[in-house]
């Protein structure tokens, strides 16, 4: 392959459970190969090294076909590149698609002529200690982390600290912490705001939280919230973007702060989004009736 053609490749990111989706996009795909470009279809199993193949192949566009669980592997794959994300959803809500699945090829040319808007993400650190030892790197989320207590119906408690500065005890089922573009999914099912895209801070929303004083708080840039873990009973766990999750000890603390890291979206409209507050999560309710 030459040089020219290598940076003409498109990475497609199949969701892994719908095999048929190889075969449903093959008219795509052929059409792809005689314009002179090199499609490539991977499965976003979680046990694949995503990221690797990305460095490998550098394509000039990555196309996530499947649900947001495919769209937040793809990014995830994605981070510390510039390739930009084009998500397709074949999903229930989808609410990160820029595309729905029966226009991936009308959108897969479109992003290839140069049409749409790149819309840089900012992402979020997630460091842990266990037992006050130092802090190490655990991962970077591009939509949250959540902190469960567990199989046992009690409630979390953890003590809050905003740079340093006592926030007192959580009380509640959980907490999740959410990025600007994860602002529209566990943390708003559970309370918080919606961050809008270009907003560069995290969200920290309470869930289910034991009191009525307890309430979302937004902090950004050079800002990191810390929640130390006070609950005795077993099964607390954080998961980042919905992964398999990490057991936590009493003890234990977790940092969250902004990411110096960034995904790019590729949004096929100029409103960065924000259709989708209106067509998918019925932001303002049901369209404006007109009063004569």
């Amino acid at each position: 392959m030459t040089r020219s053609a290598r940076s003409r490749r498109v990475l497609f990111f199949l969701h892994p459970e719908r095999p048929e989706l190889a075969k449903r996009l093959r008219p795509l795909l052929s059409s792809l190969a005689r314009a002179g470009f090199g499609p490539e279809v991977l499965p976003a199993t979680p046990e694949s090294d995503l990221a690797g193949m990305v460095r490998r192949i550098k394509p000039k566009l990555v196309v996530s076909i499947g649900g947001d669980g495919t769209i937040l592997a793809a990014a995830r794959a994605l981070v510390g590149t510039s390739y930009p994300l084009l998500p397709v959803n074949l999903g229930g809500l989808g609410y990160l698609a820029s595309a729905e699945g029966k226009d991936v090829g009308r959108a897969v040319r479109a992003a290839l002529r140069g049409e749409g808007v790149r819309d840089s993400r900012r992402l979020m650190s997630v460091d842990i200690s266990r037992s006050d030892r130092a802090f190490r790197r655990l991962g970077t989320a591009v939509n949250d982390a959540t902190i469960r207590q567990g199989p046992t119906f009690r409630a979390l408690r953890a003590e809050l600290e905003l740079d340093g500065n006592p926030l007192g005890m959580l009380l509640a089922d959980g907490l999740v912490v959410a990025t600007a573009t994860g602002s529209t999914a566990y943390s708003l099912s559970a309370g918080g705001p919606v961050l809008l895209p270009g907003v560069d801070a995290l969200v920290a929303t309470p869930v289910c939280p034991h009191t009525l004083a307890s309430r979302s708080l937004v902090f950004g840039e050079q800002q990191s919230l810390l929640a130390r873990i006070v609950s005795r009973d077993e099964g607390t766990t954080l998961s980042l973007d919905g992964t398999a999750g990490l057991a936590l000890a009493r003890g234990d603390a977790v940092r969250f702060s902004l990411s110096s890291d960034r995904v790019t979206f590729l949004r096929l409209s100029h409103d960065r989004g924000l259709g989708a507050l209106r067509s998918k999560l019925g932001w303002q309710g049901s369209p404006e009736s007109r009063s004569p």
